[in-house]
């Protein structure tokens, strides 16, 4: 059972994870892999599910899709 500051972390993490999400449809690459990178930390640290890590794992990749296509023009 989690406790109530665990699951704040976890909530927070959410937001994070939507933020990258925003700043990468603003293609701003550096900010949403920030904030990624953030969530990322707290759902390894809070032991929260895969599922959770798994989005973050696939927001870091298409920042990094972005990356090498922008290297390319």
């Amino acid at each position: 059972m989690k406790t109530h500051h665990q699951t704040n972390f976890v909530e927070y993490a959410f937001i994070l994870l939507k933020l990258s999400v925003l700043y990468l449809n603003f293609g701003k690459v550096y900010e949403a892999v920030n904030h990624a990178l953030e969530a990322l930390k707290i759902y390894d640290s809070s032991n929260s599910n895969e599922k959770d890590q798994i989005e973050t794992f696939e927001i870091l990749a298409r920042c990094y899709e972005i990356t090498k296509k922008q290297e390319e023009l």
